[in-house]
């Protein structure tokens, strides 16, 4: 006797209108993803995703490595290796913390606030080359959408960050 599945328990459901939207937010963010890459790639000196982050996040409040790994989506390998990169380049300094001499601050030289600058105005051509034929209306109801869309991605991570923490018990592998 076979132990195939029923043929319904194999049958695709039809498509629900929410997967529709599930299916464009995919694309859309892979597709804005890649435009941002293009622009920053093309920046002297070239920037990465994640470098660009550390850029803009050292630019506002964060100052230490541990206060950046708590506000990346990046592994802390990922993100030191960009660190590092940006300190070679002459983007950012790197010093002992005058609080505690286990930990490093980092902030931007000059040379990467002009960066930062640069990315910022390559990063808003893109958004308004994306939003130049839309309304004002339409643009207004997107803020009022996007923010709290934002807010809520960046929850989702940080619980998705924490129970991933918790899944491994705290081994490095």
């Amino acid at each position: 006797m076979s132990s195939s599945p029923e043929p319904d328990a194999l049958a695709v459901p039809e498509p629900a209108p929410e997967d529709e939207h599930t299916r464009i937010l995919m694309r859309l963010a892979s597709r804005i993803t890649h435009l941002q890459r293009e622009a920053l790639n093309q920046l002297d000196p070239p920037l990465g995703i994640t470098q660009y982050g550390v850029l803009a996040r050292l630019a506002h409040d964060t100052r230490s490595m541990s206060n950046l790994r708590a506000r990346s989506t990046v592994t802390f390998s990922t993100l030191s290796e960009a660190t590092s990169s940006l300190v070679r380049q002459g983007l950012v300094d790197r010093v002992r913390s005058e609080q505690d001499r286990r930990s490093v601050d980092l902030s931007l030289t000059d040379e990467g606030r002009r960066v930062l600058a640069r990315a910022q105005v390559a990063l808003n051509e893109i958004r308004e080359e994306l939003t130049a034929d839309l309304p004002r209306a339409t643009e207004e109801e997107l803020e009022s959408f996007w923010r709290p869309l934002a807010t809520n991605v960046r929850t989702a991570l940080a619980e998705h960050s924490k129970r991933a923490e918790l899944g491994h018990g705290g081994d490095d592998g």
